[in-house]
């Protein structure tokens, strides 16, 4: 055990020895190490700030809300709508209505999306469909396919399609 606790006396001597002599190396040495750990946090906030930042942009170049209010499948009252688009926090505010149209000879429903398209130009454009007359827009007998939709259907622009919704 003596040679044990000698052991100890000389590697504490050694350490306050070479402690004591160089504390500005020391001291350094610490500030440096913390520097180096403030710098590498600080490099993964701005990461962090950045990333957010890219992803809100992306989000509002495609059209995507920043907040979504669903109901069930058979709605929700409809005075919901103007107190959530009062409320201010919120900007802009603009409704879908989702329905899936059965289109006959078909088995699979297709969903439609109603919108307003005044409030929807302001907040989700890409919803907007292509069209050379901008009155098509508030015509009710007219819908706009996504390219997808049009290719299940096997219809082009101008083409008349008879779906069903709900009972009519």
């Amino acid at each position: 055990m003596s040679s044990c606790a000698a052991g100890l006396r000389v590697v504490a001597a050694t350490l306050g020895g070479a402690l004591g002599r160089n504390r500005t190396r020391l001291l350094l040495s610490v500030l440096a190490i913390a520097l180096g750990v403030a710098l590498g946090y600080a490099v993964q906030l701005v990461n962090q700030a950045a990333i957010g930042e890219f992803t809100g942009s992306m989000a509002a170049l495609s059209g995507n809300a920043d907040l979504e209010v669903r109901g069930p499948r058979a709605g929700f009252d409809e005075s919901l709508f103007p107190t959530l688009a009062r409320h201010p926090d919120i900007a802009v505010a603009s409704a879908i209505v989702e329905v899936d149209a059965r289109i006959p000879g078909r088995d699979e429903a297709l969903p439609l999306f109603g919108i307003d398209a005044f409030r929807a130009g302001a907040v989700t454009p890409s919803l907007l469909g292509a069209t050379t007359d901008p009155l098509d827009m508030l015509r009710p007998d007219r819908i706009f396919l996504s390219p997808s939709a049009a290719s299940w259907l096997g219809v082009q622009a101008g083409d008349k399609v008879t779906m069903q919704s709900g009972m009519r």
